[in-house]
């Protein structure tokens, strides 16, 4: 890359070097979380100035890297009104599993009695919180598919319908599996919700992905129906971009 080139905004790069940037801002964060466990456990007293240099220069990282990777990255190419969503998916993300990180590692700690004071508070916070993020990314999901869907009515009216179907019945769906993970925590069900878990996120990924194909075989298909079925040998790189052009 020649001099020069990587300054500015909107910085063309190649995919070699994304890779590349990509990994390290990677380690960067995982880093980040890998230290701020051990001190929090390290020290007996959360004070001093010993203790808050080390966090504070720990953290300090998180926003370099995501100023990097907003730098060198375009997240999306059209909507910008909607950005707000990637931050708080950003912001969310870094409170709540950080945090989350961090009582879970000291519930089984030689000293695990101030975490365990405070960690079924935490946890019914982290799923509502996340929750109420569903909720509101599913409603703009559907809020901008849907009228993006009624350009293409008059084309494909039939194929578009039951899109849409398919597309409403998957984040109803969504959000009942949410609604069951809340219901569990608050019911201190806690080892059957952390289990659930894992299988509503697979199920939800699913689904997501069965209507992302939907969307680009409306697109791509002219008068042919499109499959509403997930294709393993279908790439996501095909998917976004259209999306992005659209929505």
């Amino acid at each position: 890359m020649a001099s020069g080139q990587s300054y500015g905004h909107n910085v063309q790069i190649s995919c070699g070097i994304s890779l590349l940037l990509t990994t390290f801002l990677g380690i960067a964060l995982y880093n980040v979380i890998e230290l701020t466990a051990p001190i929090f456990t390290t020290f007996k007293k959360i004070r001093g100035h010993y203790f808050c240099s080390l966090l504070v220069a720990s953290w300090g990282i998180v926003p370099y890297v995501i100023g990097v990777y907003l730098k060198y990255f375009t997240l999306t190419s059209s909507d910008g009104r909607a950005r707000w969503v990637l931050y708080m998916i950003i912001i969310n993300g870094i409170l709540c599993h950080v945090s989350g990180f961090v009582l879970i590692y000291g519930t089984i700690s030689p000293n695990p009695k101030p975490y365990l004071r405070h960690f079924p508070i935490y946890e019914k916070l982290q799923v509502t919180v996340f929750f109420v993020q569903e909720v509101i990314i599913s409603s703009l999901y559907v809020y901008k598919t849907s009228n993006l869907l009624r350009i293409l009515s008059g084309i494909q009216a039939r194929g578009t319908r039951l899109v849409m179907r398919h597309l409403i019945l998957a984040n109803v769906i969504i959000i009942l599996l949410d609604i069951s993970l809340l219901a569990l925590e608050y019911a201190e069900h806690y080892d059957v919700e952390v289990s659930l878990k894992a299988t509503v996120y697979s199920v939800k990924l699913k689904m997501e992905f069965s209507v992302l194909n939907g969307l680009v075989d409306l697109f791509h298909s002219g008068s042919r129906e499109p499959s509403l079925s997930a294709q393993p040998g279908r790439t996501i790189q095909k998917t976004i971009p259209v999306l992005q052009t659209h929505l």
